[in-house]
């Protein structure tokens, strides 16, 4: 309701005085009728500028910022805690609820999910990020939806860092992504992981022994929420040279039980995992070369399907501790790589869960077996064809 008072400087009163000459009276009486007519036609273009043309400039900002990133403020369909600091959100971060996919047509976006923890201890991993994401972002072609995994620092930096990414290639792509909790999600992990993690793993201590480099075994047990059927896992130490559209081409290649694709390891890193096994079987494909052998894996990259997984009656049944614990026995195996262990001791059990993505889609870079096994070294290392992603672990050193 609109409420008008006089003020002491109105040419006219409200009221109509006692007496009025007869020019008075008329433009007293026109002022009356025209009064209200006003009124309303300014209330009619108030509500017109708020309804027409607001939308039409809110419209054309978002027609320059298609990058929209987004940050989630109820991770309704995740157990686990969503970092919330929207006090602090820099311009362009919108909150979104994750009840719902995170655009009106979820099918246009493709989900990545990348681990990014202690920027604070291991400064170089800010760099390897920057380097990783860069090359994604300078050559997507499809709107990207990143979760990443982190502690506090590493969300701090990543909100810095990834505002800078989303203005830089604003015009190239659009990106949108959340964080996700490494403790709560470590937690929830624990019931599904932790067993078998000791089992493959053993009981030490080491960086890659953490249950959150099992993320990826046990990412169909209500990690991600429901609209996500496919995610590729990224480590931080790579280099895209391609497309990463032509990275999820690959999920239309899965046949049969895959569940999901990964790559050879291109070092004889089992050959020496399974050196106990191989010395009792000496004619054993495993541990042995591809493509007539069983070289092991590398979770560098990994397309994982969250629907294959959950469906797969046969992934399941490895993750029962009695079984893991049958199959470690069976081949003598403690490892110390995280999942990729686990993915590599299955796969000599059941090759066809398993989709093996070329070795240009992850080209790994590490020489450190080299002197131990230069005779064989070669056969496990030579990777033909146009590489598209360079993998630059165990601190190798990346192309310009």
């Amino acid at each position: 309701m609109l409420c008008f008072t006089r003020r002491t400087s109105d040419p006219l009163p409200l009221v109509r005085p006692k007496s009025l000459t007869k020019y008075q009276h008329i433009t007293w009486i026109t002022w009356s009728l025209l009064r209200p007519v006003l009124v309303i036609i300014g209330c009619f273009w108030i509500g017109y500028l708020t309804a027409i043309v607001g939308p039409m400039l809110h419209a054309s900002q978002d027609a320059s910022t298609r990058h929209r990133v987004s940050r989630f403020a109820d991770y309704l369909n995740l157990p686990a805690k969503i970092f919330d600091n929207n006090k602090s959100a820099p311009d362009g971060i919108l909150r979104r609820s994750i009840s719902s996919p995170p655009s009106d047509d979820p099918g246009r976006f493709r989900y990545v999910l990348i681990p990014l923890t202690s920027v604070e201890t291991m400064s170089y991993h800010k760099k390897r990020f920057e380097v990783c994401m860069k090359s994604i972002l300078e050559k997507s072609s499809i709107p990207l939806f990143f979760f990443f995994v982190v502690d506090e620092p590493s969300r701090l930096y990543l909100e810095e860092t990834m505002t800078m990414f989303s203005r830089k290639y604003r015009s190239k792509v659009e990106i949108q992504y959340t964080f996700l909790d490494q403790e709560t999600i470590a937690k929830k992990l624990a019931s599904s992981v932790s067993v078998v993690q000791q089992i493959v793993s053993g009981n030490t201590q080491g960086y890659y022994n953490q249950s959150i480099f099992f993320l990826s075994v046990a990412i169909h047990r209500g990690i991600l929420p429901d609209f996500v059927h496919q995610i590729i896992m990224l480590d931080t130490d790579l280099k895209f040279i391609s497309d990463i559209s032509g990275l999820f081409a690959h999920f239309d290649k899965f046949q049969g039980s895959n569940v999901m694709g990964i790559a050879h390891d291109q070092q004889p890193t089992y050959r020496d995992a399974f050196k106990a096994f191989r010395a009792r079987n000496p004619t054993t494909r495993v541990g042995s070369p591809a493509p007539d052998g069983l070289p092991g894996f590398n979770s560098g990259v990994v397309l994982l399907d969250i629907a294959r997984m959950r469906s797969s009656q046969l992934y399941n049944y490895y993750l029962n501790p009695p079984v893991a614990e049958l199959i470690s026995r069976k081949y003598l195996f403690k490892g110390s790589l995280g999942d990729q262990d686990f993915y590599s001791l299955i796969g000599n059990e059941r090759e066809n869960l398993f989709y093996v993505l070329p070795c240009s889609w992850n080209r790994h870079l590490c020489r450190k077996l080299y002197d131990e096994y230069a005779p064989v070294f070669d056969s496990y290392f030579n990777c033909d064809g146009k590489i598209h992603i360079y993998h630059a672990s165990c601190n190798s050193t990346m192309p310009v």
